[in-house]
């Protein structure tokens, strides 16, 4: 008899092969049945993979699990090395997915998970990514195919509501104010498109507030106003109404409870008095 010892290396390869066949000598024959025989190398090296579900979330959304993968199993633990990297940062996240460099795989299991949960923050961005590699290690290949994956973490959206102070104002009384407020800041400017109507007209102000219909955010501000004016007019009204409504557009979302804002203008009550001429006669 003799022995042999197939050993591990780094690679993970398909099975192979090992044949001895007796070769012709002096004074045997060989066997035409049993004249060779063939070891089958199976290779230990588990191909090590990694995904993530789903993979693409917005803020606040909710977690986001990153599988990792072996295709073969094992008595002992294995770490697999991880990198991080992207155009997120630690803070768009519930806890920073940069501090994971390592995840293992407990006895003979053959997936691992971790999860992560971008959350909402107070600014308008781009779409941003954070992807996982899997780093050489020890005990373990990489597959070819899925040894990275990437999540895409969009930017949710601005809700945009209105309001007005005061809610009446006479005739005469002053200039009102509507503010439309954003729950969120941007680098860039942000048109949002209005719609005034009501039983008011454009002479019933200073000036024509029918041809106000949108109001630009300007950078990183969260509010942006518009200001009217009633002016006294020589009629005996009825109490009048002008409502800005928000429209859609793009780049926001509409309050459901707070889309639009009414002002309404109160008649400039006349002031009578009498007189005689002369007053003796």
């Amino acid at each position: 008899t003799f022995t042999i010892t197939p050993v591990v290396d780094a690679l993970s390869e398909s099975d192979e092969t090992l044949t001895f066949a007796i070769a012709s000598g002096s004074n045997y024959a060989i066997s035409p049945s049993s004249g060779s025989t063939t070891l089958t190398v199976i290779d230990d090296t588990p191909t090590v993979s990694i995904s993530a579900s789903p993979t693409s979330q917005a803020e606040g959304a909710g977690p986001v699990t990153f599988t990792i993968s072996r295709d073969k199993t094992s008595i002992s633990n294995l770490v697999v090395n991880l990198s991080p990297s992207g155009s997120t940062i630690a803070s768009d996240f519930s806890s920073d997915p940069f501090a994971i460099t390592s995840a293992t795989f407990s006895g003979s299991d053959t997936t691992t998970t971790f999860t992560i949960t971008p959350v909402v923050d107070a600014l308008i961005e781009p779409s941003e990514l954070l992807t996982f590699a899997i780093a050489p290690g020890t005990n373990y290949a990489l597959s070819l195919s899925s040894e990275s994956v990437s999540l895409l973490v969009t930017d949710d959206t601005p809700t945009i509501s209105i309001a007005v102070s005061p809610t009446t104002r006479a005739e005469g009384a002053g200039t009102v104010t509507f503010t439309l407020t954003r729950d969120k800041t941007s680098i860039s400017d942000l048109v949002v498109n209005l719609s005034p109507s009501g039983s008011t007209i454009a002479d019933d102000f200073s000036s024509d507030p029918f041809a106000i219909t949108s109001a630009t955010f300007s950078g990183s501000d969260t509010t942006t106003v518009i200001t009217v004016t009633p002016v006294v007019d020589a009629l005996s009204e009825s109490d009048e109404t002008l409502t800005y409504t928000i429209v859609s557009g793009s780049n926001y979302v509409i309050s459901p409870s707070s889309g639009s804002a009414t002002l309404t203008v109160i008649d400039a009550t006349p002031t009578v008095s009498i007189s005689v001429s002369p007053t003796t006669q």
